[in-house]
């Protein structure tokens, strides 16, 4: 267990990469780590920041009030996959990111689900 609750698998967006299909394929290091080209601009601006997630930011009081956090495309991935990001950042904010980690993992859950 204790390789797999880490702080660093919670990516910028609140998202816990243990829990995604893509990581446990190793077909996805995570999102901070890869390789690729990658158009996200929430892992863009968590890297430029030098902050591990948008939970860290300090440029908007609520994370809802970014418009990188809730672009089109992030609204329809929360969508997908019943995901709430910004219960999950919030979370983060509250407990931190390592027992965040810890509580996706013995949720199995990649992020907090939409209500």
């Amino acid at each position: 267990m204790k390789e797999y609750v880490k702080s660093e698998l919670v990516s910028p967006c609140g998202l816990y990469c243990w829990a995604c299909k893509k990581f446990n394929a190793h077909s996805c290091p995570g999102c901070i780590k890869t390789k690729k080209k990658n158009r996200c601009k929430v892992r863009a601006c968590v890297i430029r920041k030098n902050i591990h997630t948008c939970a860290s930011c300090d440029e908007y009081e609520n994370t809802i009030e970014c418009p990188k956090l809730n672009s089109f495309m992030s609204k329809a991935f929360s969508h997908l996959f019943n995901t709430d990001k910004n219960a999950s950042l919030n979370r983060i904010k509250k407990v931190g990111s390592l027992k965040y980690a810890r509580e996706m993992y013995f949720k199995n859950q990649l992020a907090i689900k939409k209500r």
